[in-house]
């Protein structure tokens, strides 16, 4: 699946979810259901294409209730045979429980313990909902806390969904870095390790600053830092 088919499909969930989450006179974060499908044409450099169906797809369903986060989501893959198969996972705010069909495996796990009124969305690898924070500059902090390189820094203003929405761009997505490097020509000192390293990508965070609500949430993994 390519990320041109991705990328639509986070923002139908963020639809869903800022229809289910938005505000109300009783100041509650209510529940929802969604579906999103979605059909993909594999790229013609994809070794996997030549053993599934020229088109495949997939359904991804949601039940989420908040306070505590409570959710299920049903994540069903077509295709080929490698790809092809359902993982659910449940949530009821003390456990996840985890189920994959095409491995048979199941896994459980503790839910970590959250602050009284913590709301948290139904993440699916990307985290689309409520931002847990008072500003976006809070938003932004948190990043910067959490102890790596990447750089933090506002990208602009963009309309989504109908509402005004601060961008904020975290860089980078991937680091690479090679210990070996070709054979110096003589006279010449090898190149250190750390003068092969790379790195690139960007991440865009989507904010609505009134309701501190991440609309939409985009990787781009191309290009430079």
């Amino acid at each position: 699946m390519s990320w041109r088919a991705v990328l639509p499909l986070f923002v139908l969930g963020c639809a869903a979810l800022a229809t289910g989450c938005s505000s109300s006179d009783a100041g509650e974060t209510r529940g929802f259901y969604a579906e999103v499908r979605v059909e993909v044409e594999p790229q013609s450099d994809d070794p996997l294409a030549r053993t599934g169906p020229s088109e495949s797809g997939g359904v991804i369903r949601w039940w989420y209730a908040p306070e505590p986060g409570r959710w299920r989501w049903e994540i069903e893959a077509g295709g080929s045979p490698i790809d092809g198969g359902t993982l659910t996972t449940v949530v009821d705010g003390e456990e996840y429980w985890s189920y994959d069909d095409r491995s048979n495996t199941y896994q459980r796990t503790d839910a970590p313990a959250l602050p009284p009124g913590t709301v948290l969305p139904p993440t699916l690898s990307t985290p689309v909902g409520p931002a847990n924070v008072e500003s976006v500059e809070a938003f932004m902090e948190q990043w910067r806390d959490r102890g790596t390189d990447s750089a933090v820094q506002h990208g602009g203003e963009e309309t989504v969904l109908g509402r005004s929405t601060q961008i904020v761009e975290i860089r980078p997505v991937w680091h690479s870095s090679s210990g070996s490097a070709e054979a110096p020509a003589p006279g010449e000192q090898p190149a250190p390790a750390e003068e092969l390293a790379a790195s690139g990508g960007v991440v865009r965070a989507y904010i609505d600053p009134e309701r501190m609500f991440v609309m939409r949430w985009t990787v781009d993994g191309e290009g430079g830092g």
